[in-house]
């Protein structure tokens, strides 16, 4: 059930819907807090876009053993919502012309064998990792409910085991199939053209750029050496949070505060 909350909470947090005019920030504030109550969620926080400005609300708690309330610039964890992020990064390296969308996966990641039939006419290429089209699976149980991946646990460790781990189940680019381990792959991807991790290219040339400050895509949580007490998971959790294995699909903290700077959305 507290995965689920976090998962909403994460949703909610980047909704982004357009505000009558008629409607005021009070009784839109009002309506958030009557959800979280008829959904059972414990805290949310939220951005509406209009044609004018930007609205940021809070409701809920943060701590439900506290009662300590939520606010704006509380972060959270945003789940999946960290493919979107990591999707434009690899998108900028194809901007940039070091990546292009029809590379072989194969030439990118010479270590990675894939069980594809269909090779021969049909490799998997970059664009089918980015769209799920590559015919791969999901991943497995012992890929993320697991004790031994880390913060610094290399990306390529998440598939060590079975050769089935490479099988396709479908022609590249026919059908969509969504895939966690694609995105895995993808964070290879960057860290093989960069030369540096994942989490600090992307810090660097999309986050920092765009101004998201409080936003991470490095380990965070809330007790312990990467411990943040700004972090909102509903429960405290003393004890140290463990990671999947595809941890490029799930692992970005973010806040609403200071807010994104849209205008300097091309990142250096």
């Amino acid at each position: 059930m507290e995965g689920l909350i976090l998962r909403l909470l994460a949703l909610l947090f980047l909704i982004c819907l357009p505000l009558p005019a008629s409607a005021s920030a009070d009784k839109f504030n009002a309506d958030m807090a009557k959800l979280l109550q008829t959904q059972g969620l414990q805290g949310a926080v939220w951005a509406t876009l209009d044609s004018n400005a930007m609205l940021v609300g809070a409701a809920g708690v943060k701590n439900a053993r506290t009662g300590k309330k939520m606010r704006p610039d509380d972060r959270v964890h945003v789940g999946s919502v960290a493919k979107t992020l990591l999707a434009a990064g690899v998108l900028r390296l194809v901007s940039q012309g070091r990546l292009s969308l029809e590379t072989p996966v194969s030439v990118l990641l010479p270590d990675v064998a894939f069980e594809n039939r269909w090779a021969d006419s049909a490799p998997v290429r970059l664009r089918h990792l980015l769209d799920h089209t590559s015919g791969l699976d999901d991943a497995r149980f012992f890929q993320v409910f697991s004790l031994a991946p880390g913060p610094d646990t290399p990306l390529a460790d998440g598939f060590i085991g079975p050769d089935s781990l490479l099988r396709l189940r479908s022609r590249p680019g026919a059908h969509s199939s969504y895939s966690n381990m694609g995105y895995t792959l993808l964070g290879r991807v960057i860290e093989s053209v960069t030369g540096e991790r994942y989490e600090s290219y992307l810090e660097a040339h999309l986050l920092r750029p765009l101004g998201m400050l409080e936003s991470s895509f490095s380990f965070v949580t809330q007790a312990g050496p990467r411990g943040d007490p700004r972090l909102a998971m509903a429960t405290l959790k003393t004890v140290p949070r463990t990671l999947p294995f595809p941890r490029t699909c799930v692992q970005r903290a973010s806040s609403l505060a200071p807010r994104p700077t849209w205008e300097n959305s091309r990142a250096s």
